[in-house]
């Protein structure tokens, strides 16, 4: 059961960052994330009294932090796919997702198999690989392995603290970390003066980037409630697979002999970590 969760909820996660991206570069990250973070606050609303669980002081807090986790990874994610290519972002973000809550349970006292520690220095493997682009057409334009980067650190934190928010408290965590996350980013944004309000016709895309992304990580949350960390957010960690697959067939972008082999050792490495 936590295999099928975190693999649908990998795929809605990609499907989610692939049209934030490109509804980044017509609206502005801000304006993106704002919108679709607060139709994610609107789309748990609806469903939560049909889902079981009840929140606690427990599941709020650590919801709470999770939401800091979701702030900086969608801003920095957005902002990396609308100014850089997907195909480097999109894998880094996803391999540093699926090595953080490695790294924290390691520092906690989790044991993982030899498999799973060879993973991760696959995963460092495919950081460097994936991040080096040779394609002449990409040189004046940013990498985005500081986006990736970043991006990753983020959901591994919303990874370790809705796993830390426990079962019980069903989906309310998800709730909370949204709602977080909508005040965080309009707060920043009104102080800094940045633009909030999307053209009417971008509302549908960008309020489906909110709703896709908050049925995977209610997806994530209950796949931990029957499976392990490790396995659960290196499984979802896999939704840079989506994201790519949908921009290489949409908009047709092209991936460097060197960048392939990056992303192959990205999923080698998911696998390996996986297993542990």
């Amino acid at each position: 059961m936590a295999v099928v969760l975190a693999l649908i909820g990998a795929v809605s996660y990609g499907a989610s960052d692939f049209i934030g991206g490109l509804m980044t570069r017509r609206a502005g990250n801000w304006s993106v994330v704002a919108v679709a973070q607060t139709a994610a606050v609107v789309s748990l609303l609806i469903v939560l009294p049909f889902l079981p669980g009840s929140l606690s002081l427990r599941g709020f807090v650590w919801g709470a932090l999770a939401g800091v986790g979701t702030t900086i990874g969608t801003l920095a994610l957005y902002r990396g796919l609308a100014q850089a290519r997907m195909n480097v972002v999109a894998p880094l973000s996803g391999v540093i997702a699926a090595v953080v809550p490695v790294v924290v349970g390691l520092l906690t006292g989790d044991r993982p198999s030899t498999a799973a520690l060879v993973g991760i220095g696959v995963a460092l493997a495919a950081i460097v690989l994936v991040s080096l682009s040779g394609a002449p057409e990409e040189a004046e334009r940013p990498s985005g392995v500081i986006e990736g980067v970043v991006a990753g650190a983020g959901f591994g934190l919303l990874f370790i603290a809705l796993q830390r928010a426990g079962s019980a408290a069903g989906a309310w965590p998800v709730l909370a970390s949204e709602a977080v996350s909508v005040v965080a980013v309009v707060g920043i944004a009104l102080v800094r003066r940045y633009p909030l309000a999307p053209r009417v016709k971008d509302l549908p895309g960008i309020s489906a980037v909110g709703v896709l992304g908050a049925g995977a990580t209610v997806l994530y949350l209950y796949a931990t409630a029957h499976g392990l960390l490790s396995l659960v957010a290196v499984l979802i960690s896999l939704y840079p697979a989506a994201t790519v697959i949908l921009a290489a067939v949409v908009l047709r972008e092209r991936s460097t002999r060197v960048q392939v082999v990056g992303m192959f050792c990205a999923v080698v490495a998911v696998v390996l970590i996986a297993r542990g």
